[in-house]
């Protein structure tokens, strides 16, 4: 399927986030929010205890309206859709890590994050692009209402404006238990909310029945409130993902059989009209092309699959080794920052060394965007992934990225792969490039303690314990590089990201003991300051930096400012000529 732009459009699909919850308002697409070529694209976006849906182009979006939980449906949406051959992809409208795994699930293809807080609208674009080739569907799932954002009075970061950036009519996905004529005046609602908005219909969740079911239609089409009923999901019991203290269980968790997978497809296409659905998506009524992708996005984007490498162990060959808040501004496209490093970067281009990137990936550390992964290639690195359960260290690598998940709830597995934590040390004291995000940060500490009071003594490469607590933090963070930060340069000045976790540093950091790893290089440095957007909030110090080793609880989106990737590929391109030279 082509693009807007290129004459034809993409479909999209919007969904709801639980009831309860109240993460950061982005969106993420699994192209299937997500990646598509060919005659329409369907993603669901998640929308908190409310569903509504869009279609971008040829692409159709659904978001959840109220009460109870619709998690559930996009992956209907996913599995009906893939039972009639179509190609489908995800995308997550928000900071989220686990709903992406649960669309690759459905799909079988990965699903990225559409931010408009983190991103720009035209790294927005140019990720849904990205992603909705090569793809019949595209589901975009938001989160929280369809209208709710960063503030009360501005549409910034919601599911809405996600909406306009992707020309997206919207698609209501309106739980409906305890409601009948009512339904009809929150449509009115929605749709008369915003006149810019487009929508193109409404499917109608956890319907009591029949006979409930042509209430709310003969509701929705006496009121004349000029929206299309697709259809009414009937309260399926036993078909809710369940969750626990980061959110949703993992898809392998659940379990989720080709019985169960049937089950859900056959649900939709008993009482949704995806005819009608996918001839919504197909027509150009009240869609907008897409903008082009900004240049800074014309990089050749290789499909995960096909460009990154599974680490086998056989083949192991081991080295031996205090502000106020401000508020938060669609962020910029620095391309300044391109343009001052064009000849450095150039240059270092031209002598191409390859550059190896260990990943760490498994049910420990399995939160990624898939972004970042992406960039990381486009700037030409080989991604090696590799399980810390299980695996030695790759051999041959000029960098190791850690990213967050859930090693505390293998911390006893993880503790005793010490070949593992030995090769990684070692690899750190010889200078050696580590990357880690929170969860990762726990790895590289020197153990972590559980709710319980049990300690599981880890790598050892930072000279601090982590535990875990009861208090969560959360929220959207700007992060602004200090001199000295070895990975990132400070021209690129701002990053954006989130924070998300149940567990803190226990170490008191005005005591920490620098001699573990020497002194001067070897030393406990900030590589920049943290601020979490909300009032009050005040700057922190963060991202610790030891030696060649930088690990924060921040997981950065390098979407924010595509050359973070390009400069950390580039420093492990030039410690990789380093080491060579000596």
């Amino acid at each position: 399927m082509m693009f807007p732009s290129e004459r034809e459009e993409v479909p999209v699909a919007w969904e709801a986030e639980r009831p309860g919850s109240h993460r950061p308002g982005g969106k993420q697409a699994a192209i299937s929010r997500g990646r598509g070529k060919s005659s329409a694209s369907f993603f669901s976006v998640r929308v908190g205890r409310h569903a509504v849906g869009a279609l971008v182009g040829r692409a159709l979006a659904a978001t959840a309206l109220l009460g109870g939980r619709s998690r559930e449906l996009p992956p209907r949406l996913w599995w009906s859709s893939a039972s009639r051959r179509r190609r489908e992809k995800g995308t997550k409208e928000e900071s989220d890590f686990l709903d992406p795994m649960h669309h690759k699930a459905a799909t079988g293809r990965d699903s990225i994050n559409l931010d408009g807080w983190m991103l720009s609208r035209e790294a927005n674009v140019a990720s849904f692009k990205r992603c909705a080739r090569d793809t019949d569907i595209a589901i975009v799932e938001g989160v929280m209402g369809l209208f709710d954002g960063r503030d009360g009075k501005s549409e910034r970061g919601s599911t809405s404006e996600m909406a306009k950036f992707l020309g997206a009519p919207v698609v209501l996905v309106l739980d409906c238990w305890a409601l009948a004529r009512s339904a009809a005046a929150m449509i009115h609602g929605f749709t008369t909310f915003d006149r810019d908005l487009s929508f193109a219909g409404v499917v109608f969740n956890k319907v009591g029945g029949p006979a409930h079911s042509a209430w709310l239609r003969e509701a929705v089409e006496g009121a004349n409130v000029g929206v299309t009923v697709l259809g009414g999901v009937p309260r399926t019991p036993g078909i809710n993902i369940p969750e626990r203290h980061l959110g949703l269980h993992m898809p392998d968790d659940q379990g989720i059989s080709a019985d169960y997978i049937a089950r859900l497809a056959d649900l939709m296409e008993l009482h949704v009209d995806l005819d009608a659905i996918l001839q919504l998506a197909a027509t150009d009524q009240g869609l907008r092309a897409l903008p082009p992708v900004p240049n800074s996005y014309h990089h050749h984007h290789h499909h995960h699959q096909n460009h990154v490498h599974h680490h086998d162990p056989s083949q192991n060959h081991h080295h031996n080794h205090h502000n106020h808040h401000e508020q938060p501004q669609q962020p910029q496209q620095q391309m300044i920052t391109l343009q001052t490093h064009q000849q450095t970067v150039g240059a270092l281009n031209s002598q191409r060394r390859s550059v190896r990137i260990g990943v760490a990936k498994d049910a420990a550390f399995c939160f990624y965007y898939h972004e970042n992964l992406a960039l990381l290639e486009d700037a030409g690195a080989e991604l090696v992934f590799f399980s810390p359960l299980k695996d030695p260290l790759p051999g041959q690598l000029d960098a190791i990225y850690f990213g967050g998940g859930y090693p505390e709830l293998h911390a006893e597995e993880l503790s005793q792969n010490t070949r593992l934590m030995y090769a990684v040390r070692a690899f750190a004291t010889v200078g050696g490039i580590i990357y880690a995000e929170c969860g990762g940060l726990m790895y590289l500490s020197q153990g972590i303690q559980t709710k319980d009071g049990e300690k599981f003594a880890l790598c050892g490469v930072l000279p601090f314990w982590t535990r875990m607590v009861q208090r969560m933090v959360m929220g959207y963070v700007k992060v602004t590089l200090h001199e000295g930060c070895m990975l990132f340069p400070p021209d690129l000045k701002e990053l954006r990201g989130h924070v998300y976790h149940f567990s803190e540093i226990a170490d008191d950091m005005s005591s920490i003991d620098n001699s573990l790893m020497g002194h001067d290089s070897g030393a406990l440095h900030y590589g920049y300051s943290m601020e979490l957007q909300y009032p009050g909030a005040m700057v922190e110090q963060e991202g610790y930096q030891i030696g060649n080793v930088l690990a924060s609880y921040v997981h950065l989106h390098f979407g924010s400012n595509p050359a973070c990737a390009h400069f950390f590929v580039e420093r492990c391109r030039l410690r990789g000529k380093e080491k060579e030279e000596i």
